[in-house]
């Protein structure tokens, strides 16, 4: 597999100059790294992932989100989902693939596809701010945690946003 750090700092635990500018500058965390280096321990077990290229990782108490690129995405997947069946047996948690995500909202309808969303609300100013809108009767079956989600679309899209129950 393919990740946003090199080889090296995947088997290290200290991250090489380069690739700590380029964490710093992706905003990705310590966490997501570590995901990383479980991910190729497993890449060693199954042939097939070698290939296969992650942009990040989101980590949240109910799931695993994987994104990458669509030509990526049916690799992770792999055939009838069965690459999918092991690696989450393997890491002990349900995981998602999200395939190339080019802005928020999109995003959005990806991980929460099985939840009613209510709206996407922007609030204009020096720094746009989104306010996805959800029901409040979905928000203990959430994929993601809300804070976990607000991070991950800061490092990830730039933006601030904000899941909102009513």
């Amino acid at each position: 597999m393919k990740y946003p750090i090199c080889k090296l700092c995947l088997k290290n635990e200290i991250l090489c100059g380069s690739c700590a500018k380029r964490v710093g500058e992706s905003l990705i965390k310590i966490d997501e790294i570590e995901m990383f280096r479980k991910l190729e321990k497993l890449t060693r077990k199954y042939a097939l992932l070698k290939d296969v290229e992650i942009q990040r990782i989101i980590d949240s108490p109910n799931m695993l989100l994987i994104l990458a690129g669509k030509e990526n995405a049916s690799k992770i997947i792999g055939k009838e989902g069965g690459m999918i069946k092991k690696l989450s047996q393997d890491l002990g948690k349900q995981i998602r693939v999200i395939a190339g995500m080019s802005n928020l909202e999109d995003f959005v309808k990806e991980i929460f596809f099985s939840t009613n969303i209510l709206g996407i609300n922007v609030i204009y100013g020096e720094r746009d701010m989104y306010k996805i809108r959800l029901p409040s009767a979905e928000r203990e079956i959430l994929p993601i945690d809300p804070d976990k989600f607000s991070k991950a679309a800061n490092s990830i899209f730039g933006v601030d946003a904000e899941l909102v129950f009513e």
